[in-house]
């Protein structure tokens, strides 16, 4: 087990690099990410991509089987994600591709996000602030804005340059952003986890020191009780 954990560590690592020391790797990374983006964070989305990279859809067995209704194929490979368990160590967990699955009687089928026709223009014009309407108009002297310009290389060429270049930045961007909220909120779960546990712990210990001051001054009555009592007999 430790040995299949090592190789999924591993396959990470170099997985990390690779989509962060190429734009193509990149791109087909983004690709793969953002059918996972709400469910897996950027650790998941990485191991997801280097098993899986066509997974649309993925779930652990108990999902697709008590709630989606739909039996993992016998001979379908899992893909392996990377938790961590009790006092941080780590331990392989399985989910499976809705590809690998099969609907039974009362079977769902996942709803799958996909970018249309229709919605492509919106979403391009929020990635790309090119509407004239949010440029900053040109310094007096330097010619009508809205005339011609000419640019060496011509606009099209800096355009297919630095479109991509925009694009990448301000989703990794988002995902960076995604996954630091993600660990500030664990940090913050145990702070508050941590801080009510001194608490009960603090509580705890006047209750017992309470109980065992009634218990001293209990016996010391009791002791004080038949002393005086023997000595009234004598």
């Amino acid at each position: 087990m430790a040995q299949k954990w090592q190789t999924i560590s591993e396959l990470a690592a170099d997985t990390s690099r690779k989509v962060t020391h190429s734009p193509e790797e990149w791109c087909r990374f983004l690709t793969t990410a953002a059918r996972f983006y709400k469910a897996y964070d950027f650790d998941d989305q990485l191991l997801i991509y280097a098993q899986k990279p066509d997974a649309t859809a993925c779930a652990d067995m108990s999902t697709w089987n008590n709630k989606m209704r739909r039996w993992v194929n016998a001979g379908s490979t899992a893909i392996a994600l990377i938790r961590k368990g009790y006092g941080g160590k780590p331990y392989l967990d399985y989910v499976h591709d809705v590809a690998d699955t099969h609907p039974v009687r009362g079977g769902k089928d996942p709803w799958l996000w996909k970018l249309t026709e229709e919605n492509r223009e919106p979403v391009m014009e929020r990635l790309l602030p090119l509407d004239r309407e949010h440029l900053q108009p040109a310094p007096k002297g330097l010619g009508d804005p809205r005339g011609e310009v000419e640019l060496v290389p011509d606009a099209w060429t800096v355009f297919e340059q630095t479109a991509p270049i925009y694009m990448h930045g301000m989703i990794f961007g988002a995902m960076t952003e995604s996954f630091c909220a993600e660990q500030s909120a664990r940090m913050t779960a145990m702070d508050s986890a941590t801080k009510s546990a001194n608490d009960m712990i603090r509580d705890l210990q006047l209750e017992y020191n309470r109980t065992r001051q009634g218990s001293i001054t209990q016996e010391i009555t009791e002791i004080i009780g038949g002393a005086s009592a023997v000595k009234s007999q004598e």
